[in-house]
C-alpha cells in the first residue's frame, strides 16, 4: 500500500513568498496610519519611526529563524527545543494572530472599496467578509504557488501606487507637524499615556512572522529564498511607512478631523492621502488596489494557518 506523504511540496520561490509576506506586512500601513493619528496625533511620526527600528531588528531575527528552521513552524519550531508547552502556547497564539489578521484585513478591504449598508438587518461588509474568506480558503486547495502569482501582481501594483502617493507628497512634507509623544516630560502619567499610544501603533509589526511559516514549502535553499523574500519587502515597508506618515502629518488638521471632532481615515488613511495628494480618480483606483492587497493578507494568513499545522 502506498504511503501518504506528510511533507508538502516545495514550490514557493522568493518571488512568490515575498509578495505573500508583503500581503501581510505591507497591509499594516493601510490601517496603522489612521490608528496612529487617532491615538497619538502628530506624535505618530515618532511612534512609527520607533516601530520601524523594531521592525528591522525583528526582520533580522526572522532571517535567522528561516535559516535555522527550513521546514517551517517559525516561532513554534524554535520554542519547541526549549519547552514543548511553550511551543504549543506560541503555536496557538500564532493561530489566533492569523485568524484576527484574516478577519480584520478582509473586513477592512471592503471598507476601502466602499461597501457598506445592511441587507436583511445584517451588515453587507460582514457578509462579504465571510464569503471572501471562504473563497480564498477554497482557492488554496490548489496550492500556494498559484495564489503567490496573484499576490505578486497585487504587490507590484500596490508598490507603484504607493510610490506615486509618496512622490506627490514630497513637495508638501515641509508642512509636517511633529509633536513629542510625552506632553509633560516630568509626569509619570504622561509617560504611561505615551507608552499606551505606542503599543497601539506597534500593531504595524504584525505580519513579519508570516515568512517563517512558509519555509516548509519554499524551494531550496531556504536560506537564500527567505533572504530574497524578506529584505526587499522590509526595505519597502520601512521607507514608505516613514514617507507616508510624514505625508499624513503634513496634511491640515481639517483634512484629518471633521468639524464635529471625528477622526477621518481611521480605516482608510491611504485613500485620504491619495485623494489629497494625487486626486479623486487616483484615490478611487487606489481604493480597489488597496482592498485587493488586504484580501491578499487574508490569503497569507490562511496559508500560514495551514503551514503551522505541519
Amino acid at each position: 500500500m502506498a504511503e501518504i506523504g506528510s511533507n508538502r511540496p516545495r514550490e514557493l520561490h522568493w518571488y512568490h513568498a515575498g509578495p505573500m509576506l508583503f500581503g501581510d506586512l505591507g497591509t499594516s500601513r493601510l490601517y496603522v496610519l489612521g490608528l496612529a493619528f487617532y491615538f497619538s496625533r502628530h506624535a505618530s511620526f515618532i511612534h512609527i519611526f520607533c516601530v520601524n527600528i523594531i521592525l528591522m531588528l525583528v526582520g533580522a531575527c526572522y532571517l535567522i529563524i528561516c535559516r535555522k528552521y527550513p521546514d517551517g513552524g517559525g516561532v513554534y519550531s524554535s520554542a519547541k527545543h526549549s519547552s514543548r508547552a511553550l511551543a504549543v502556547i506560541g503555536g496557538l497564539m500564532l493561530c489566533a494572530d492569523y485568524t484576527v489578521t484574516a478577519s480584520m484585513s478582509c473586513l477592512d478591504a471592503f471598507r476601502y472599496i466602499g461597501i457598506g449598508g445592511e441587507l436583511w438587518g445584517v451588515r453587507i461588509d460582514l457578509m462579504c467578509t465571510l464569503v471572501a474568506i471562504g473563497l480564498i480558503g477554497g482557492l488554496n486547495w490548489f496550492g500556494p504557488r498559484g495564489m503567490g502569482r496573484i499576490a505578486l501582481v497585487i504587490a507590484l501594483v500596490t508598490v507603484v501606487l504607493t510610490m506615486i502617493i509618496g512622490i506627490f507628497s514630497l513637495p508638501h512634507l515641509h508642512h509636517m507637524k511633529i509633536d513629542f509623544p510625552v506632553r509633560e516630560r516630568y509626569s509619570l502619567a504622561a509617560w504611561g499615556d505615551a507608552w499606551v499610544a505606542f503599543t497601539e501603533v506597534v500593531l504595524a509589526l504584525s505580519g513579519i512572522e508570516a515568512i517563517a511559516n512558509m519555509t516548509g514549502v519554499m524551494v531550496l535553499t531556504v536560506r537564500q529564498t527567505s533572504r530574497l523574500a524578506i529584505l526587499p519587502v522590509l526595505f519597502e515597508v520601512v521607507v514608505l511607512n516613514l514617507v507616508l506618515t510624514a505625508a499624513m502629518n503634513a496634511l491640515p488638521d481639517s483634512k484629518l478631523i471633521d468639524v464635529e471632532g471625528h477622526y477621518l481615515g481611521t480605516d482608510d488613511m491611504m485613500n485620504i492621502l491619495a485623494l489629497n495628494y494625487v486626486g479623486p480618480t487616483f484615490s478611487l483606483i487606489g481604493s480597489f488596489v488597496f482592498g485587493a492587497l488586504l484580501l491578499s493578507a487574508v490569503n497569507t494568513a490562511i496559508i500560514d494557518l495551514v503551514a503551522i499545522q505541519y
